[in-house]
């Protein structure tokens, strides 16, 4: 294909050949090698978003696998002689994970006052993507900023 073509075309130019490997061990030859070409461009599918509010910053925002999971057989738990389990008993799961926000505006300036709460507000995305897609590149291309931990810490150190 062009593209192999090209990639041909760049290596003849150091002198490497593609096919031919120097060490003749057929393993770390390039054509062994298996994979496809990724798209460059991938639209996500079942997107979703939502703006969250919230106080504490140390609370989940969104439930994991094993809590959805743990959730699912908590409302169906059974005892051994038929009746059914309340399901807060059943399972140690958190069901309201978001602080209440006060909507008084007068409530809200005295809680933020007497315990120094401030309201943050975070955006919470769901989509699909496929196979060797990665929903990092696409989070960082919607922001249009880096999403590396070294500029992370860069904006924690700032607060």
């Amino acid at each position: 294909n062009e593209v192999a073509d090209v990639y041909h075309d760049l290596a003849r130019k150091d002198n490497i050949s593609l096919t031919e490997s120097v060490h003749n061990v057929k393993e770390f030859s390039i054509t062994c090698m298996t994979g496809a070409y990724r798209r460059v461009f991938q639209k996500p599918i079942d997107f979703e978003w939502e703006m969250l509010k919230y106080t504490d910053s140390t609370a989940p925002l969104a439930d994991t696998d094993l809590d959805i999971i743990a959730k699912s057989k908590s409302a169906n738990v059974y005892t051994t002689n038929g009746s059914k389990v309340n399901s807060s008993d059943s399972m140690n799961v958190s069901e309201n994970r978001d602080q209440a926000i006060p909507s008084d505006p007068k409530a809200k300036d005295a809680t933020q006052n007497s315990n120094s709460v401030v309201e943050q507000t975070a955006l919470k995305l769901s989509f699909t993507l496929p196979a060797s897609c990665y929903a990092t590149m696409a989070v960082r291309e919607l922001l249009k900023t880096s999403t590396s931990v070294a500029f992370h810490k860069t904006l924690n150190d700032q607060v």
